[in-house]
């Protein structure tokens, strides 16, 4: 069974994300546990959806890209299914790293546009950069 996603985040607010870091990349098969999910921001529905949709393009000619990719979960979700499936993709993870406006973030939640929380403020770049280098 999974757990809830508020859960797994109120988990990732109280371990200081330093402390977080050095222990997944030391430890870096903890990305596939259910606790820690690639650090995917899309629930485990989610991802069975977009494996499902990956598995409807198997055969088209081209690459993966994924914009606004956070904290590349995702990313590597898709390569890790593309690899098991003997696709010959490169995934591509494009993100600017520097967040969003805070303003225009409680906009959003002002008008339920959006779950995402604090934690998409600010720039985590060579923490993402070296998880990606390492899968």
């Amino acid at each position: 069974m999974d757990l809830p996603i508020s859960w797994k985040r109120q988990l990732r607010r109280t371990i200081p994300f330093s402390m977080l870091n050095a222990v997944l990349f030391r430890f870096p098969r903890l990305y596939q546990t259910r606790l820690v999910g690639y650090e995917s921001h899309l629930s485990e529905v989610g991802l069975r959806e977009l494996t499902d949709q990956l598995d409807h393009v198997i055969h088209v000619t081209g690459d993966i890209l994924e914009c606004g990719s956070a904290h590349c979960g995702t990313s590597i979700v898709m390569a890790c299914f593309a690899k098991s499936r003997g696709m010959r993709k490169v995934v591509y993870a494009c993100d600017s790293f520097e967040g969003f406006d805070e303003a225009e973030l409680a906009q959003e939640h002002a008008e339920g546009l959006t779950a995402v929380g604090s934690e998409a403020r600010g720039s985590r770049a060579p923490a993402d950069t070296r998880k990606i280098s390492q899968s």
